[in-house]
């Protein structure tokens, strides 16, 4: 499975140097209907964390982790909480030099990616889907690093077809 963040190592045995080698590398010397073998470091700069929605009344509250203008950045992290008890940041270091911290950003939820462009509290969403008492898996992100990708998904043509509002 490719998660948000993977780096893209080599395709069919060839070193990716950057973006603009994908399409060559991709369809150069490829038979239709062949898998072709791809290298991915995952997730080098992701952190994965482990919190449990309560067994009883739910809230989109309740594990305590309050974002930015609805979007799946973290502002707060709430003292004592859920969240706080399940170690996440809410800042954490850059993916970039000059800077000793970031803000965190969740980019997936339980294995399901969710739209780095969401501003509807799509997490939240997320989450009610999933029982009562069940853990959630997240994968927190630095925000400088998301913020770069982001900027190169916008090149892409096609975007739409590549993010999901669910």
């Amino acid at each position: 499975m490719i998660h948000f963040g993977d780096q893209l190592i080599e395709v069919n045995g060839k070193p990716v140097r950057g973006l603009h080698q994908f399409p060559a590398l991709f369809y150069a010397d490829v038979t239709p209907g062949v898998p072709i073998p791809l290298k991915l470091r995952s997730m080098p700069h992701g952190s994965t964390y482990v919190i449990k929605k309560p067994n009883d009344l739910y809230t989109p509250r309740s594990f305590g982790i309050i974002f930015h203008k609805k979007k799946n950045r973290i502002e707060e992290i709430v003292p004592l909480s859920k969240a706080a008890k399940a170690g996440i940041p809410a800042k954490m270091s850059p993916f970039l030099y000059g800077r000793s911290e970031v803000a965190s950003v969740i980019t997936e939820v339980d294995g399901i990616p969710l739209n780095p462009f969401a501003i509807n509290e799509q997490f939240y969403r997320r989450v009610e889907k999933v029982p009562n008492g069940s853990e959630v898996k997240l994968v927190i992100q630095p925000h400088d690093f998301v913020k770069l990708v982001k900027k190169q998904l916008k090149t892409t043509k096609n975007l739409k077809k590549f993010v999901h509002e669910n």
